[in-house]
């Protein structure tokens, strides 16, 4: 059945997607854990998303939607399951050669969630340590899988999602610039498969 003329400023995208939000981590915090190491471990904590309100990427996730998912991984937290990357991922699975921290705490304050995550001595996580010891601006992305309902400009996320970690990345000059990122990102994945694809070729004839 085609949409009607108000059923077209709600449209559904059915598909599910790759979801990426940023949050700055507050530099106040970041000294904080410079201060109080413990073990030699860095332990950095923030605000990593926020319910009910628009985002920079035009997004918005419900409370309900948030609460469910930060309840959703407290196990896994526990179990020191949930792994977050240096810099931005292009896919859902976590790649371990990139790993960076752990997430040790994720909780709900009203409409915000908080979290607290450990550096860890990996070679993502020394590079991760040497940047938040230099002060450099660094923040929290979460990373999720779902669909959202375009209303009238404003992407809500729906709730097929599903939390999945929380990534730390360098802080963006300007809201939205990690879409164009990683549109870039996949355009020169591209170029490189269609290169490789014609090496490849190269190479097979070369053998013949």
């Amino acid at each position: 059945m085609p949409f009607g003329k108000a059923q077209e400023k709600n449209k559904r995208l059915f598909f599910m997607e790759l979801l990426t939000d940023f949050f700055p981590l507050d530099s106040n915090y970041i000294n904080e854990a410079l201060d109080n190491k413990k073990d030699g471990k860095i332990r950095l904590k923030g605000l990593f998303q926020e319910a009910d309100i628009r985002n920079g990427n035009g997004r918005i996730y419900t409370l309900p939607v948030l609460s469910r998912e930060v309840s959703r991984l407290q196990e896994a937290i526990n179990r020191r399951e949930i792994l977050g990357e240096l810099e931005h991922p292009t896919e859902a699975k976590i790649d371990l050669n990139r790993v960076a921290t752990v997430i040790t705490e994720l909780r709900m304050e009203g409409n915000k969630v908080f979290g607290i995550l450990e550096v860890l001595d990996t070679p993502s996580g020394l590079i991760l340590q040497a940047l938040v010891e230099a002060k450099v601006a660094i923040g929290i992305s979460s990373r999720g899988l779902g669909s959202v309902l375009d209303k009238n400009g404003v992407l809500e996320v729906q709730e097929d999602y599903q939390m999945l970690t929380f990534d730390c990345v360098q802080s963006p000059s300007t809201p939205g610039s990690y879409i164009t990122e990683n549109k870039k990102i996949k355009i020169e994945e591209k170029k490189y498969n269609m290169l490789h694809a014609f090496n490849k070729g190269k190479e097979i004839l070369w053998k013949i």
